[in-house]
């Protein structure tokens, strides 16, 4: 490379305005004038980006050891939403054992709208407490005076997710929650009389 090539990539600097600060240039080669001039950020701002992600990675790594921590699980006695959701949940059932024979009895192939939208409102109100049960601490039996709480989310759904109905009916509970409101027809199962035995094993949770 000449000199004169050189010259036309060194850096320049030219003021900005304030005292002590420069903003840095680098100049394009003359091959390509249309370019310009392209702005190169100074070293204070790369690490005052720096130093915001270095909190948010920090905040974020706290959040997370929190969680695992179970600082965010729901403890039902101490939770009065949570019994709330509970009667939601279980005016649900109700909803499923008045609609389920009914629909048995005297619609042998699709039912009309209005006991479809009661189906799927009754299906979202499932999804949601699957995912609510996740963040809810299980009974451990103590030979305390009282029984003790599991709070880490991760022994949650061990227990939750273990094989159906073991530890005396209270662990394994995932898998008959989740064939209930699984999308069969988008698993190629068309069958309604399969669908409405499906439903049938919300009533093991009364």
């Amino acid at each position: 490379m000449t000199r004169s090539e050189s010259k036309d990539h060194r850096s320049v600097y030219a003021s900005s305005g304030f005292p002590g600060r420069y903003t840095q240039y680098m100049r394009v080669p003359s091959s390509a004038p249309e370019l310009g001039v392209l702005e190169v950020p100074l070293a204070d701002e790369l690490s005052s980006t720096e130093k915001d992600d270095k909190e948010t990675d920090l905040v974020l790594w706290r959040l997370f050891r929190q969680w695992k921590r179970g600082d965010f699980t729901i403890v039902p006695e101490e939770n009065r939403l949570l019994d709330v959701w509970d009667s939601a949940v279980i005016l649900a059932l109700v909803c499923t054992a008045l609609v389920l024979p009914f629909e048995v009895a005297f619609y042998k192939e699709t039912p009309p709208f209005a006991f479809s939208l009661i189906n799927r409102i009754v299906d979202v109100v499932f999804i949601l407490d699957i995912l609510i049960t996740f963040q809810v601490a299980y009974v451990v039996p103590s030979p305390m005076a009282t029984d003790l709480y599991e709070r880490s989310p991760i022994q949650i759904a061990k227990h939750y997710m273990a094989a159906p109905c073991t530890r005396d009916f209270t662990a394994g509970w995932f898998w008959p929650d989740i064939m209930t409101v699984l999308p069969w027809d988008l698993c190629g199962i068309t069958s309604i009389r399969f669908v409405r035995i499906a439903r049938l094993l919300r009533m093991m949770r009364l």
